[in-house]
């Protein structure tokens, strides 16, 4: 058996919000700077409408959205494996429930990649629709997530509960509203700047918070959780692949085929 690599859960969350974070504000900086938007509340996406600065817009959002995409995959593999551990069954838990999770954010994150993609200069209506995708496929997501991780918490999982999932649900449910707002404010035409552009900003904000929140489920008592790909070695027929759980120091032993690859998590 190898070991592949090893990563930290913290670095597919950190990412995921520091770059679209940093990208955002470093565009709406140079933006106003060049005198190419108002400094009082534009919509995000004028930040990145002309150059130099829609550079790096379109280059740290896309490759923020694939990031974004990434995280989700990891928290989907995250909860399996808690689920798994805490004996927790029903269809929240289910595989199901979990992939459905992912191709909400990645759909949403694919929105997110077309806005930055196409600015509204260029083609409006494609530019609005991915933006719409986007928030239209992300709020779910965050419904589900919540719903499964208030699931486990039902099932003695004890590390869904408390602030950080109080918190989640808050957001999610600010984002929903958010939403609700912004699309009231199109079909009643009321002003762009700054009222549709401060439900946008508050929108992505809520949406990268509550990616964050992740981290207080990640790292406990001063180590974090070890995203870890294993190949087992294609010399023997077959052979054991044995884990650590980080919580209560549990194992697990597997017995798998050559060639195949596992992923498991360690309290690093």
């Amino acid at each position: 058996m190898k070991v592949i690599g090893k990563y930290s859960s913290l670095t597919f969350i950190d990412y995921s919000v520091g770059l679209p974070i940093a990208t955002i504000l470093t565009c709406y900086a140079l933006a106003v700077a060049l005198g190419h938007v108002k400094a009082w509340f534009p919509m995000i996406s004028d930040c990145g409408a002309e150059a130099p600065e829609k550079y790096i817009f379109r280059l740290g959002l896309i490759t923020s959205a694939g990031l974004i995409a990434r995280a989700a995959k990891t928290v989907r593999d995250y909860m399996d494996y808690t689920a798994d551990l805490h004996g927790c069954r029903g269809s929240l838990h289910s595989k199901t429930a979990g992939d459905i999770s992912v191709w909400l954010a990645t759909i949403g994150s694919v929105g997110l990649a077309g806005c930055a993609a196409v600015s509204e200069k260029e083609d409006n209506p494609v530019h609005s629709t991915s933006a719409v995708i986007f928030f239209v496929m992300y709020i779910p997501y965050m419904w589900l997530i919540t719903a499964r991780m208030q699931a486990q918490g039902v099932k003695d999982a004890p590390h869904w509960d408390g602030s950080a999932h109080t918190i989640r649900k808050a957001l999610s449910l600010l984002c929903t509203v958010d939403f609700i707002i912004f699309i009231l404010q199109n079909v009643f035409k009321v002003p762009i700047h700054p009222y549709q552009a401060l439900a946008e900003w508050t929108g992505v904000l809520l949406i990268l918070i509550f990616n964050v929140t992740f981290r207080l489920s990640f790292e406990r008592n001063g180590k974090n959780f070890v995203y870890q790909a294993t190949a087992i070695d294609d010399s023997l027929e077959l052979q054991d692949a044995t884990s650590i759980h980080p919580v209560g120091g549990h194992e697990a032993v597997a017995m798998l085929p050559p060639n195949t690859y596992t992923r498991t998590w360690t309290a690093m």
